[in-house]
């Protein structure tokens, strides 16, 4: 008897990476996005990929799910965090807090 899709609502990027590591384990996937293209919402927009919130790098976890880094990513080293009374607090770290990467459909971009 053969096994149902796993059927996914979205084709963002965890969508697409669930998708990706499902059918790579050897499951059946659907996408299903709503807009007629990827990253629709987003039009050349820029949004960070976090990264300093775990011990790895956020590319590590790409490589380690197989999915080939293929877009434009600006590691961002600086930035400012505010207290509950507005004081801002400069940062800075050795390692990217985050990657700035442009979103959408074309070419370079994350989706």
């Amino acid at each position: 008897m053969e096994e149902n899709p796993v059927i996914i609502a979205g084709a963002g990027i965890a969508g697409l990476t669930c998708a990706i590591v499902l059918a790579r384990a050897g499951r059946r996937v659907i996408v299903r996005e709503w807009h007629n293209s990827v990253g629709h919402r987003f039009c050349g927009d820029f949004q960070g990929l976090e990264n300093w919130s775990h011990g790895e790098d956020v590319f590590r976890w790409f490589e380690q799910a197989g999915i080939q880094r293929n877009f434009s990513a600006q590691a961002v080293h600086d930035g400012v965090v505010f207290d509950s009374r507005s004081t801002a607090y400069p940062i800075r770290s050795a390692r990217p807090l985050y990657y700035l990467v442009r979103r959408g459909g074309e070419v370079g971009c994350l989706d």
